[in-house]
């Protein structure tokens, strides 16, 4: 199991960490490379202040350049957790279900471990969709000559965004407990409408 593991993802050699991701194995995967398109996005933002405050004064840029490392550490960290949540899923569903004792044990693992698999995307997910708002508000306030890595930011935190949101949702049918669902559902709902127009410029085509 990849919670036996001695390292973490984040201390890894880049090519090391895509042969793992394109190996057979469940883990890591979706959720955790939506943790990981979050975390490129902040090291991106924090480059895109770093720039701009070369020539700016700015403590708007100050302050988001700071949060932009804890971000960056947050999402490093939820790469692994979102792997760790995944493997014990696999482990609950591998308990003894001989008796019913054993079933109900058995059933309730599965239950706690399928809400916290849910729980961790959420969070990258609700990260990615600040760093989105963020980086809308300064668009105008950058140096113009990292506007490109500014729209590359704002799109990977789209995708960790979108990806932790799907990997809520593909647990969802299994949860019993309607007051969870529905909350988690309501939590994705308002990420969405957050962002809703944000990215519509993007897609029109520029003659």
């Amino acid at each position: 199991m990849n919670r036996e593991r001695k390292f973490k993802f984040k201390e890894m050699e880049i090519e090391n960490f895509l042969n793992l991701l394109s190996s057979d194995s469940p883990t890591p995967g979706g959720g955790t490379v939506s943790a990981f398109a979050g975390a490129l996005s902040s090291a991106l933002l924090h480059m895109v202040c770093s720039i701009t405050l070369k020539k700016s004064d700015s403590e708007e840029l100050k302050n988001l350049k700071e949060n932009a490392k804890r971000w960056e550490k947050e999402l490093l960290e939820l790469m692994d957790l979102d792997s760790f949540a995944f493997d014990e899923v696999i482990s609950a569903f591998s308990l003894p279900k001989n008796t019913d004792e054993e079933k109900e044990i058995r059933s309730r693992k599965i239950q706690e471990a399928l809400k916290k698999a849910s729980e961790i995307p959420l969070k990258t997910a609700k990260l990615c969709g600040l760093m989105i708002k963020e980086l809308n508000s300064i668009k105008n306030k950058i140096n113009p000559n990292v506007i490109s890595d500014w729209e590359v930011a704002r799109t990977l935190a789209l995708s960790g965004m979108l990806g932790g949101i799907s990997n809520v949702e593909i647990n969802l049918p299994s949860i019993k407990d309607e007051q969870f669902k529905e909350k988690m559902l309501d939590e994705i709902k308002n990420l969405r409408m957050e962002i809703e127009g944000t990215f519509e410029e993007f897609f029109k085509y520029k003659k």
